[in-house]
């Protein structure tokens, strides 16, 4: 028997934000594919279980559940994470998109 599973904490404007994110048709399917992994974790599923269902490794879902509680919602996005791991990028971008 594994660890016990711990459900993701995330708030009902969290939830809203990312279910519209399914629903986006210009959302990157990258980001859809985030936003599914991080909503089927708050229902107490095991990293495996949820990898089966997005069609990803356990480690993916491990990673991308880190870095919601980290940086919530905008640690989910390409844009921030460029600017996190590469912070001369900040510089050539727009004000508005820096989170």
């Amino acid at each position: 028997m594994g660890r016990p599973v711990i459900p993701l904490k995330m708030t009902e404007e969290e939830r809203k934000e990312l279910n519209a994110w399914l629903r986006r048709r210009q959302m990157p399917a990258a980001e859809q594919q985030r936003a599914r992994m991080v909503l089927l974790s708050t229902e107490g599923l095991p990293g495996r279980v949820i990898a089966e269902r997005v069609g990803v490794t356990a480690e993916t879902v491990g990673k991308w559940r880190k870095r919601f509680e980290q940086f919530r919602v905008a640690g989910l996005t390409d844009v921030s994470m460029a600017i996190y791991f590469d912070p001369p990028l900040a510089n050539k971008i727009d004000p508005p998109f820096i989170v």
